[in-house]
C-alpha cells in the first residue's frame, strides 16, 4: 500500500503531461509526459490488438470512459515510470483505477501492460491476450506486484565467549529453511490502488431503424420503412426481430383496371457471423419473413373488395456497419428473399378468360439503411 500510495503522489506531482490526446470518438483520454510513449491512437491501437475487437464499440457497450495517463520519476538506474488506467461511467461516477509502477529503460513496456489491463476491463468475458512475460518483469516479481521482498533472515550477532569444557560438543546447528522463491506474476497482476471491473454484461440489446428499398416483393420498384430490435449474445451471435411496411402501388392493364398493393411483414433472423475491424464491423444473417399483402381492385364497374394475402419469404443477408459516436451506429444491408410459395394476382372476363395483373418474382433483392443505438 506504501508502494501504491506513493506511486499516485508520483502520478500527482509529475501531472503536467508533454502530450495529451483523445480519441475522435471520446471514449479514451490520454496524456503522458514523454513524447516517446505515443498518442491516444497508438494505445487505441494497443488495446484493440489485446482486445481483439474494438475498443471503441466495447467501451460503447459498457457505457465506460477511459483514462490513462504515464509520468517519468527521477530515480537512479533505470528511470521510474508510473502508469494509471482510470474508468469512469457515462454519468461520471468513478467505477476503479490501477497504477502501474515499472523501471525500464523505455515506457514501452509499461504503456503495453496499461493496454492489456484497459483490454481486460472492457473485456465482456474478462480474457484479453497478455502478452508473455519479459526478463525484466520475471527477474523483480515482487516489483511487478505491488510487494515488499521478504527482508534476508537477520544474522546472530557474534557474541564473545569464553573456552566451551571440552566435554560438551556444540549441538549441531538445525538447517535455516530457505525461502521459497516468489513467483513471477503476469503483466496483469500489477499493484492497484482499487479494482478495475470489467463489464459484467454479456448480452448486449438495441434497436434499429431505417428505410429499405426492393425489387421482386411488389409489382414496382418499392420503398419502405423498419424498424427491428436485436440481441447479441456473449458468443457473438446476433438475432434480432424486424416489423417492416412497404408503399402501395398499383398495378394495371391497357384499359386501366387492376389491384393495389400493400404489403406488411414481420421477420426474424440469426447472424452468425460477425467480423470486427476497428470501428467497423460486418456480419452475414439468415432471415425469414411472414406478412400480409393487400389487394385492392382498381378501375372496375362495380367494387371489388379487398383481400389478403399470406406471403411467406426466406433468404440470406449481409451487413456492414460503423461505429459513429458513443452507442450509435450506422448500417448498410443487402439480402435475397425467395417466396415459399408464388401467388398470382388476376381478374376475369365475361368471356371466361383470365388477365394477370401479378405474380411474385423467384427472387427478391432488398436493400437497406439504418440507424442503430446499442443498450
Amino acid at each position: 500500500m506504501v508502494r501504491v500510495a506513493a506511486a499516485v503522489a508520483v502520478l500527482g506531482a509529475l501531472g503536467i503531461a508533454r502530450t495529451a490526446s483523445s480519441t475522435p470518438d471520446g471514449w479514451l483520454a490520454w496524456s503522458s509526459s514523454s513524447d516517446g510513449c505515443g498518442d491516444a491512437g497508438a494505445f487505441a491501437a494497443r488495446v484493440e490488438r489485446a482486445l481483439g475487437r474494438s475498443p471503441a464499440m466495447a467501451a460503447s457497450a459498457a457505457h465506460v470512459n477511459v483514462t490513462a495517463r504515464i509520468a517519468m520519476a527521477a530515480a537512479a538506474g533505470a528511470p521510474r515510470w508510473v502508469g494509471e488506467v482510470r474508468l469512469r461511467g457515462d454519468d461520471q461516477r468513478a467505477l476503479g483505477a490501477r497504477v502501474i509502477d515499472r523501471r525500464d529503460a523505455s515506457c514501452q513496456p509499461l504503456v503495453e501492460a496499461m493496454a492489456v489491463v484497459t483490454a481486460l476491463a472492457l473485456a465482456d468475458d474478462g480474457l484479453a491476450s497478455v502478452p508473455p512475460a519479459t526478463p525484466a518483469e520475471s527477474a523483480d516479481p515482487a516489483l511487478l506486484i505491488g510487494e515488499s521482498p521478504s527482508p534476508p533472515p537477520a544474522a546472530a550477532p557474534d557474541v564473545a565467549r569464553g573456552p566451551e569444557p571440552l566435554a560438551e560438543a556444540p549441538p549441531p546447528e538445525k538447517p535455516v529453511p530457505e525461502a521459497p522463491p516468489p513467483r513471477a506474476a503476469p503483466v496483469a497482476s500489477l499493484s492497484q490502488s482499487t479494482t478495475l471491473t470489467p463489464s459484467a454484461r454479456r448480452w448486449r440489446s438495441g434497436l434499429e431503424g431505417g428505410a429499405k428499398i426492393g425489387v421482386g416483393l411488389l409489382p414496382h420498384v418499392a420503398f419502405g420503412a423498419q424498424v427491428s430490435a436485436y440481441l447479441r449474445m456473449a458468443s457473438g451471435w446476433k438475432v434480432f426481430l424486424e416489423f417492416a411496411g412497404w408503399q402501395r402501388q398499383s398495378s394495371l392493364d391497357i384499359l386501366g383496371r387492376g389491384a393495389a398493393f400493400q404489403r406488411l411483414q414481420v421477420g426474424l433472423g440469426l447472424c452468425p457471423l460477425a467480423v470486427t475491424r476497428g470501428r467497423w464491423e460486418g456480419e452475414a444473417c439468415v432471415a425469414g419473413d411472414v406478412g400480409r399483402l393487400s389487394v385492392a381492385g382498381v378501375g372496375f364497374e362495380t367494387a371489388v373488395p379487398a383481400q389478403d394475402r399470406l406471403v411467406v419469404d426466406a433468404g440470406l443477408a449481409a451487413g456492414l456497419n460503423r461505429h459513429l459516436l458513443g452507442p450509435l451506429t450506422a448500417g448498410l444491408t443487402v439480402g435475397v428473399m425467395a417466396p415459399l410459395f408464388r401467388d398470382r394476382i388476376g381478374y376475369g372476363t365475361t368471356d371466361g378468360g383470365v388477365v394477370s395483373i401479378y405474380r411474385e418474382s423467384l427472387v427478391a433483392v432488398i436493400g437497406g439503411l439504418r440507424l442503430a443505438v446499442a443498450f
